[in-house]
């Protein structure tokens, strides 16, 4: 689960079409129901955070997990006694 903010508000709005976010928290979302405002749906995870920054959290504090792919060459620096393999990018 790469953004699991995302995960949640995309459940919410397979679950309830045209659910909008009530409140966030760094590691919940909290959906209203669209048509009964006193129906909520929270999606919540122990351990770890959904937003980071301080409040308000906006959809743009997400926190996203996923790995990226580099393609940068590694840095052999600070490689004492391998003189053949040292070499700086």
């Amino acid at each position: 689960m790469a953004k699991p903010a995302q995960d949640a508000r995309t459940k919410a709005q397979s679950i309830w079409p045209g659910a909008v976010v009530a409140e966030r928290g760094k590691g919940h979302i909290k959906h209203q129901h669209p048509t009964e405002p006193d129906r909520f749906m929270l999606d919540t995870q122990v351990g770890a955070k959904w937003h980071y920054g301080a409040e308000p959290y906006t959809e743009a504090s997400e926190i996203d997990t996923a790995w990226v792919t580099s393609s940068a060459a590694p840095a052999w620096t600070n490689c004492p006694n391998c003189s053949t393999y040292s070499r700086e990018t």
